[in-house]
């Protein structure tokens, strides 16, 4: 549908946007012109219904990782803290930053379910602050990943963590 409505774009061709075309069926049906504008609530609310549908699909793969610092000479090289990631496969793969995790001493895993489990670092990449951590643990929810190709500058995209307040309470 895209590719049509560029090429109609830089054609200047004019259709009529309720009837598919013969030639091409179109899957999206789109609703009957309005005489009224749309309200800005109608347009907010419409937004907030969709980050509520990708945050319920989604926080289901949402985990906390809890960081212990390593030890060396009986002090504390870094802080512990915490940090979000997110499952990507069903058998415990998770993303997170390198910064989570570089150079730290112990990662706990707390799932959206209360579930508590220790990661291991699988892969740690401080040049593009990625790192892939693993978990053992079943009936995991991957959440499947996107095309980043296909998001345009400018785009709309959203954030989902676990606060500190989230993992225990969700």
């Amino acid at each position: 549908m895209k590719r049509i409505i560029k090429q109609i774009k830089a054609e200047n061709l004019i259709i009529d946007e309720t009837k598919p075309s013969e030639s091409e069926p179109s899957t999206v049906e789109l609703p009957p012109r309005r005489k009224d504008p749309i309200r800005d609530e109608e347009v907010l609310d419409f937004y907030s219904q969709a980050i509520i549908r990708a945050a319920e699909k989604i926080s289901p793969s949402v985990v906390n990782i809890s960081v212990s610092p390593k030890m060396r000479n009986r002090e504390q090289d870094e802080l512990s803290g915490n940090a979000s990631g997110f499952i990507f496969t069903p058998d415990g793969y998770i993303l997170t930053n390198s910064h989570v995790v570089h150079n730290t001493g112990a990662l706990e895993i707390t799932l959206a379910d209360g579930r508590r489990v220790n990661a291991q670092i699988i892969g740690d990449d401080p040049d593009t602050d990625l790192a892939v951590i693993r978990i053992s643990a079943s009936n995991l929810v991957a959440a499947p990943l996107g095309d980043s190709q296909s998001l345009r500058v400018g785009q709309l995209v959203i954030a989902i963590v676990v606060t500190l307040t989230d993992s225990s309470t969700r």
